[in-house]
């Protein structure tokens, strides 16, 4: 096995670990959530959050497969400044999207506001939420390095079919359809609106394709511009 694919299973160990952590923590199955946080919405429980199983079955694959392509061609002194710099959207993203409440996770919620103080950070972070935070920074490393590196259109088109699973799953849609199907009255509703979902459904998926085709013409539009400017 190459390094690259250690790199990978390693990050997926870590999200497994994850697991017996949640159930000893209480917020691994229904009823565990709904015993520790009785209000519901606040945090839900891991089994249902389709945001850490996209973790574990899309990002930590497409970690290994990224850094099999480009990770040769950054050294150790760029790759330790983008794990700090991901490590710092981490920690804002659990500070001013998780903790208020704005994204239903296993990882905190329920402050209803941006938090103030350290304190009140921790507060409304849970367990999860903390190992969380150094999976984020390494995805966003390794993300950071694929869109600064010229790559293959075939590795564009990968990582992008890849990130068109992602971020639908990310944004609870699974969790939608199984609440509506299922009657779950604990489970928040994400989408007040079906045609709201339709229409992030939509534009997620445009937004993937044009980054996809400005990532493999990038080196074609610099080269028309720089025509243009002679």
């Amino acid at each position: 096995m190459s390094s690259t694919a250690w790199i990978g299973a390693l990050c997926a160990l870590y999200v497994l670990s994850w697991i017996p952590i949640a159930w000893a923590t209480g917020v691994l199955f229904p009823g565990q959530m709904l015993e520790k946080y009785p209000v519901p919405g606040r945090v839900i429980p891991l089994t249902l959050d389709f945001y850490l199983w996209a973790d574990l079955f899309l990002l930590s694959p497409l970690v290994a497969f990224i850094l099999s392509e480009v990770g040769n061609r950054w050294s150790a002194g760029g790759i330790a400044f983008l794990l700090i710099v991901g490590l710092i959207a981490a920690v804002l993203f659990q500070w001013f999207v998780i903790v208020p409440g704005r994204y239903p996770s296993t990882l905190g919620g329920g402050a209803e506001r941006i938090p103030v103080t350290f304190k009140e950070f921790r507060e409304y972070t849970t367990f999860i939420g903390w190992l969380h935070i150094p999976f984020f920074a390494v995805v966003f490393a390794v993300i950071m390095m694929f869109l600064f590196t010229n790559v293959s259109p075939r590795t564009v088109l990968i990582v992008g079919a890849v990130f068109a699973l992602v971020v639908p799953i990310n944004m609870l849609v699974p969790l939608h359809f199984i609440r509506k199907w299922f009657g779950l009255a604990w489970a928040p509703n994400v989408f007040a609106e079906e045609t709201r979902l339709y229409w992030m459904i939509g534009g997620t998926l445009i937004g993937v394709a044009m980054l996809a085709t400005l990532k493999i013409y990038w080196a074609s539009i610099l080269e028309a511009f720089k025509y243009i400017g002679r």
